[in-house]
């Protein structure tokens, strides 16, 4: 979806950072959803079922537990 590609390509620009909650809320929806929704990490797990081999193991969108999201950064 849109949203989804929204979401992946701030990731991906901010790839190797840990993105907090609130980041991701305010640059993907415009800050107009509560924090405390679910919204995000339901859409973090749409992503992961699209991308990763395995999504309950992740190895591209990491979580950085307490502080938020993190797209691994992979050297090319």
């Amino acid at each position: 979806t849109a949203r989804e590609f929204a979401l992946l390509a701030f990731l991906a620009h901010n790839a190797g950072h840990t993105l907090t909650p609130q980041q991701l809320l305010r640059e993907v929806w415009g800050g107009n959803v509560p924090p405390r929704s679910g919204l995000l990490k339901l859409y973090i797990w749409r992503l992961r079922r699209k991308l990763e081999e395995d999504p309950a193991k992740p190895q591209i969108i990491l979580t950085d537990r307490g502080a938020g999201y993190v797209l691994a950064k992979r050297e090319v």
